[in-house]
């Protein structure tokens, strides 16, 4: 499960990281209320090595494009990146 959320958080600070409205950035820093992020970014890869992607995870990444917001999560698809993209 954590590693899902991982995974997840991943592509939430990818592809809303600056919207503007909530700063969906990864870091380290934690019990920042007037600054809220994500949480602790070293933790993420770590998470992301627990369990590979399985075929639910999978599933649920094509029906969320098929059905409702037409977008993968690359995370998913290339469980690798979150490992190489995050380096701390």
């Amino acid at each position: 499960m954590n590693s899902e959320i991982a995974r997840i958080l991943f592509y939430m600070a990818v592809h809303y990281g600056d919207s503007g409205e909530i700063n969906l950035d990864l870091n380290n820093q934690v019990n920042n209320r007037t600054n809220p992020y994500h949480r602790k970014l070293e933790v993420l890869p770590e998470w992301n090595e627990l369990s590979p992607v399985d075929t639910f995870e999978r599933n649920r990444n094509a029906t969320i494009y098929n059905k409702y917001q037409y977008n993968r999560n690359p995370f998913i698809d290339h469980q690798e990146w979150a490992s190489s993209s995050y380096k701390v």
